[in-house]
């Protein structure tokens, strides 16, 4: 059964959540704190991937090829991701994904109002 694009886009923001959280880790733990941070953001990329083309390319600012292509990198060479790639990525990509995601929940409420 597939989600409904608000679900989609809750669970996405809870995982990008996690992420930040994973992230003050990285001093104490860093192996540990990416590894965790690199779960998140693959799911919350699969959870955006599942969302309508024309919702996930404007929460993705339209980069999603590109959140998709990180997120193949992290899933299937995870031992030759550069762990500075992924936090530059997470540094610079994170928080306007949130507020594409937040927008996006946002024309789906006033959509059904």
């Amino acid at each position: 059964m597939s989600q409904t694009p608000e679900r989609l886009i809750e669970e996405a923001l809870e995982h990008l959540a996690a992420v930040r959280a994973h992230l003050a880790h990285v001093p104490y733990h860093p192996d540990v704190a990416l590894d965790a941070a690199c779960h998140r953001l693959a799911t919350a990329i699969d959870r955006v991937g599942q969302l309508p083309p024309d919702m996930r390319e404007a929460a993705c600012g339209g980069g999603w090829r590109d959140a998709r292509a990180l997120r193949n990198r992290i899933v299937h060479g995870y031992r030759t991701v550069d762990p500075h790639l992924v936090l530059r990525a997470i540094e610079r990509e994170v928080e306007p994904l949130e507020r594409g995601l937040a927008d996006a929940a946002e024309s789906l409420r006033e959509a059904t109002t």
